[in-house]
C-alpha cells in the first residue's frame, strides 16, 4: 500500500472530560475541567492528569500545596456545569457553589447508577454517557 508524508501536527483521539478538584488553603473547593486523564497503576491506584501550568489557576495551586485531588467524571447530562468549571476562574467567583455541586476530600464509598453497572457490580465504562472531546 502506497504511503505519503503529511504535514506535521498533533493528533489527538477523543477523550474523556473530567472535573478535578481541590480544597484550596481555606478549606474552599476548587475545581476545574480537564480533557485529559489516565490511569497509571492499579496497585495502588493511580491515576495521571494533563492541567495546563503556564496559566495561573486555582484548581491546580490547591492541588500542589495539598498534594492531592479528587477526579469526577461527568456524564453527558452535566455538559454545562462541566464547561462552566472549565472556562470560569476561581479566581472571579466561587464555582463549586455556583453550579451546585459537591466535593468530598477523602473517597470513603463509591457510588454510581446503577443502570453503569455490570452483572458483578462494576462499572461499564462502555455504559457511561461521557463526555468526549476530539482535539485537532
Amino acid at each position: 500500500m502506497a504511503k505519503r508524508e503529511l504535514k506535521l501536527h498533533a493528533v489527538v483521539s477523543p477523550t474523556e472530560t473530567v472535573v478535578v478538584s481541590a480544597y484550596d488553603e481555606n478549606g474552599k473547593a476548587e475545581a476545574c475541567t480537564l480533557a485529559f486523564y489516565m490511569v497509571s497503576s492499579h496497585i495502588p491506584p493511580c491515576v495521571t492528569i494533563a492541567i495546563n501550568a503556564t496559566q495561573r489557576r486555582k484548581t491546580l495551586a490547591a492541588m500542589l500545596r495539598n498534594k492531592a485531588f479528587v477526579l469526577g467524571i461527568p456524564s453527558i447530562d452535566q455538559v454545562k456545569e462541566a464547561d462552566y468549571l472549565g472556562v470560569e476562574s476561581g479566581y472571579n467567583t466561587d464555582k463549586i457553589r455556583n453550579i451546585g455541586m459537591q466535593v468530598t476530600g477523602e473517597v470513603k464509598r463509591i457510588l454510581a447508577e446503577e443502570s453503569i453497572l455490570n452483572e458483578k457490580d462494576r462499572i461499564d465504562m462502555r455504559k457511561m454517557k461521557k463526555i468526549e472531546l476530539l482535539v485537532q
